[in-house]
């Protein structure tokens, strides 16, 4: 009853009769370089892993996780001891974090191969975090009394956990991203800003260079006698802090201008600065006014507006 022509052939095997090849019938996976069939007992390993691993529930417990690793690291502090409640109680809670940090690594791992788990930096990070946090549980389990300072960096790379919490929000990876993505305009923006900043330390330099000194003994006004004993205390001529003697404090004092952090009483510095080797007088160039606020507004605003300019266009 069969049509002519027709062919048959068995399941699993393709119309030239060779196994393996029924279009696709049974697909074969590949788990860390070992193939293995879908419908066999790793197969089916793999695929439960993948159900747990990527479950909802899962990844809130991941979260859950997260928050209290983080959590234990903000109350650590020097003065817990050793053997303190405290201490043991902060200890469990290490060791049950890294075993299920640990264990969403491995089904991960387990699940999609360690080839496809690493493509993603987020993966790289979280693997970089579960991997030093288990050498550092292990080196204080097993090793307590070794003090070498390749240990510290393990301790120091701790504090990278609460950047897992990044990886799971979708807005704070979108965030991260942004941030990822304006780093070379910010760069290029951030030269723009040294450049504007040089200018200004320059110009300051003409009109304040080697000014803004007085004497450590507020009574002296000029240099000549400000160098000798006073009740056994000598008197020194110092600079103000936030001056323009050469160019690197310039720069640094621009800097601080822009930010606005304390600039009227570094403004009246500047108009009371007299001479190189005479002390501050009240109101002496009232003019510097307008170069001090032209400062603020266009080494301050401007700049400022440009950084904000970049990252909203990134």
């Amino acid at each position: 009853g069969l049509c002519a022509g027709a062919h048959t052939h068995r399941p699993g095997l393709s119309p030239s009769g060779s196994p393996g090849q029924s279009h696709g019938l049974h697909k074969e996976r590949k788990m860390c370089c070992v193939t293995h069939s879908p419908d066999g007992i790793v197969g089916k390993l793999v695929r439960a892993c993948e159900i747990v691993a990527e479950s909802a529930f899962f990844d809130r417990v991941i979260l859950f996780c997260i928050v209290v690793s983080s959590v234990t690291l903000a109350i650590e502090n020097p003065s817990i001891g050793d053997n303190s409640p405290t201490r043991r109680a902060l200890d469990v809670i290490d060791i049950i974090m890294n075993a299920m940090f640990f264990l969403e690594c491995f089904l991960k791992v387990f699940s999609k191969s360690f080839k496809v788990y690493i493509k993603s930096g987020w993966n790289r990070l979280d693997f970089l975090i579960v991997v030093t946090s288990a050498i550092d549980l292990a080196i204080q389990i097993f090793a307590p009394s070794v003090r070498l300072d390749i240990f510290k960096l393990f301790k120091i790379l701790r504090a990278l956990r609460p950047l897992r919490f990044v990886a799971r929000v979708r807005k704070l990876r979108i965030l991260a991203s942004t941030i990822s993505s304006a780093a070379k305009p910010v760069a290029n923006t951030g030269v723009l800003a040294l450049g504007v900043f040089t200018i200004f330390g320059v110009l300051f330099m003409q009109l304040l260079g080697g000014k803004m000194n007085s004497c450590s003994d507020p009574l002296i006004i000029n240099y000549i006698d400000c160098d000798d004993l006073v009740d056994g205390v000598k008197r020194d001529w110092v600079a103000y802090p936030v001056n323009f003697d050469w160019i690197l404090p310039a720069i640094q004092s621009v800097f601080v201008l822009a930010t606005q952090d304390d600039w009227p009483n570094h403004m009246l510095a500047g108009i009371d600065a007299t001479d190189t080797r005479t002390g501050p007088f009240q109101n002496k160039q009232p003019g510097l006014v307008i170069f001090y606020i032209a400062t603020i507004l266009l080494a301050g605003y401007l700049v400022v507006n440009i950084f904000v300019g970049v990252f909203v266009d990134c």
